[in-house]
């Protein structure tokens, strides 16, 4: 089988076509520049014999096409008028059966990939991949690129106490840290942490309440006891970005006490685990606030505020009052608007270089203002990456208020994401299906490709996005949820690192004719390594269609010559290990699996467990490595893990 997947039968017929063709050609009875365009466009396998046709079958440049008609130019010929006419028609039931049986060799082909969920053939993607990675001037990937957010409320249920630590969540975390080589980092912020206030009376952990503002579900009220903060002590290995109570602080002074009171409890539980604190979660959307309440009166509240849970830890805990463990992230901003990220830094909110990284949060819609579905926003490229425009505008502005050329460059983190605004008003099917999944790989790789150095997917009980559910409910049982696999995908992609000097790069690479449904990546070992290739096929395919076939694209990766540490990856017969990240359809939300892996409760508590022993490898063929992706489905080629022939 060739490159294009002919067998010798069809190549055999392309040969007896050239002859036919050279013989009508040499009488112009027929155009080959018309029949060549006409070609490409019915099928890419035909376009190659066209192409090979001697140089001398085509018309020169130069030469006036003929307006003679066919019966007048045999009418001239009248010897030769039977055998044309024959040759003619012989020529034509060539192409036809040469067309047919090239058509049967290239489906052959891809049935290899067909036998792992896939379907009809498709048309063959030529991407090429650079054999090293440019060079760009941004803050390191961090190992635990794919790390969590927990909203503030729900700590407890997550992690549980030191007495009942929950050991599903801490499983499912683990998993990250046996791929990525570091536990995730854990932001536990949101509404609800600018909405909590301590009580040093009161023996529940949490006391929560909810009101429906315009069809939203939102924090009513939060109180928080001195056991809420023995949920930091469960998860060995785990750091926590915390976040403190900045709107009722920066209000009224028993909302400053109360916060203050709060870092005073916490701080012995955080002695070990604190990362970072995180004062204010997205004081953009204040709404309570004055009119007059601007970026110059944010960042006076924001530097008073640090400077008194500066003096709280050196009264209370003086270790974390140092100067290498007490910073910041900041500032957090849903989005660019009535506070400006310029004029923030402008107005010495780092005056004193205690913000370590500079965080921001995104979603891609607000379902109550838009109509939300997979297709459309979840599996579209796209609308992925239009929808980071405004993360990037910020990190653009954040970085040109900066001193110039910082070294290390600023490290920019977006410490809350997720699908859609509001947990409760996505449309069934969206978030907590399968195509969450392929969504979280496509997102997470796009944030890598721009300079994002970490990101956080948010959580919560009775988010339609989580990516587990950490407790048994009445009607949702403590499970992982098909996303997960996505951040299993992408971390996997990434690989294990766990220094600087050894960071990833990812580049996205062009997929010639590509539609807003395709996404492909490069992955470079320290920078500059080619160490794996991704592939999205975010076209929808639903378990429910009733399709008897599944859609299926085929893609072709010229390699470089590049090698593994002793073999080239473009050898002949070099092997690439294949992993799929795979379901039934977009629409599943169980059967989810990651190179033939289940993380599913039920099958070892959230730990991995191998539901299909089939591993799969791709052979690498004059330079090139063909890969079958059925639609609504993603792999990763291992080109690191590659072995010779």
């Amino acid at each position: 089988m060739n490159y294009h997947g002919h067998t010798a039968e069809s190549v055999g017929m392309n040969k007896i076509c050239k002859v036919l063709c050279y013989v009508l050609s040499r009488y112009r009875l027929l155009d080959f520049r018309r029949m060549l365009t006409s070609s490409q466009q019915v099928d890419n396998h035909y376009r190659v014999t066209i192409e090979a046709l001697p140089p001398e079958v085509l018309p020169e440049k130069t030469r006036a096409p003929t307006k003679t008609s066919l019966l007048t130019k045999l009418r001239a010929r009248p010897c030769l008028s039977a055998s044309i006419i024959l040759l003619l028609l012989g020529g034509v039931l060539a192409l036809v059966v040469g067309l047919v049986v090239g058509l049967r060799g290239s489906s052959s082909s891809t049935s290899a990939a067909d036998s792992n969920g896939g379907s009809s053939s498709s048309n063959v993607a030529i991407v090429s991949v650079p054999g090293i990675s440019p060079a760009i001037s941004v803050a390191p990937l961090q190992s635990n690129f794919v790390s969590f957010a927990i909203e503030y409320a729900f700590l407890p249920e997550f992690a549980g106490d030191t007495t009942n630590p929950n050991q599903f969540s801490y499983n499912v975390l683990s998993n990250i840290e046996s791929i990525s080589g570091m536990m995730p980092y854990v932001r536990v912020g949101g509404d609800s942490a600018d909405t909590a206030m301590y009580v040093p009376g009161q023996s529940n952990a949490t006391a929560v309440t909810f009101q429906n503002v315009d069809g939203n579900i939102k924090f009513g009220s939060v109180s928080i006891g001195p056991s809420f903060f023995k949920s930091f002590e469960t998860w060995p290995g785990v750091k926590f970005i915390v976040g403190l109570n900045l709107k009722d602080a920066s209000s009224t002074t028993e909302g400053l006490n109360s916060m203050l009171a709060s870092v005073a409890a916490s701080c012995g539980s955080l002695k070990d685990t604190l990362l970072w604190w995180e004062y204010g979660n997205e004081p953009d959307r204040y709404g309570r606030k004055p009119s007059i309440w601007n970026t110059t009166s944010y960042v006076e509240d924001w530097k008073l505020g640090a400077t008194k849970i500066n003096d709280s830890l050196q009264e209370n805990c003086p270790d974390m009052a140092s100067d290498g463990r007490f910073g910041f992230v900041g500032p957090s901003l849903f989005k660019a608007g009535r506070l400006s990220p310029v004029d923030i830094i402008t107005n010495g909110y780092n005056s004193d270089n205690l913000v370590k990284e500079y965080a921001l949060h995104h979603y891609m819609a607000d379902c109550h203002k838009v109509a939300c579905d997979q297709q459309s926003m979840l599996l579209n490229h796209t609308y992925i990456k239009s929808s980071l425009t405004n993360v990037t505008d910020q990190m653009t502005d954040i970085s040109e208020a900066l001193p110039p050329n910082l070294s290390p460059p600023a490290t920019f983190v977006l410490d809350e994401i997720s699908m859609f605004l509001s947990p409760d008003n996505a449309p069934p099917g969206t978030s907590d299906t399968f195509g969450a999944a392929l969504w979280a790989l496509d997102f997470s790789l796009y944030c890598a490709c721009i300079g994002i150095s970490r990101i956080h997917m948010q959580q919560g009980l009775r988010f339609n996005y989580n990516s587990w559910s950490p407790i048994d409910m009445v009607d949702i049982p403590m499970d992982v949820y098909p996303v997960y696999y996505g951040n299993i995908a992408a971390a996997s992609a990434l690989g294990n690192f766990t220094s600087d000097s050894e960071a990833p790069r990812v580049v996205e690479l062009d997929i010639p004719e590509a539609d807003e449904f395709e996404a492909a990546y490069a992955i470079y070992q320290q920078g500059k390594i080619l160490s794996r290739i991704v592939v999205v096929n975010l076209n929808q395919f639903n378990s429910t269609s009733g399709a008897s076939q599944r859609p299926n694209r085929v893609y072709t990766f010229d390699l470089p010559n590049s090698t593994n540490g002793s073999t080239p990856f473009s050898q002949n017969g070099f092997t690439v290990p294949v992993a799929r990240l795979a379901a039934a359809g977009a629409d599943s939300k169980d059967g989810v699996t990651y190179n033939g892996y289940s993380y599913q409760y039920r099958l070892a508590q959230g730990k991995a467990a191998k539901i299909n022993n089939s591993p799969e490898v791709a052979t690498v063929l004059n330079g090139q490595v063909q890969i079958s992706v059925p639609d609504s489905s993603a792999v990763i080629l291992d080109l690191q893990s590659g072995h010779s022939p």
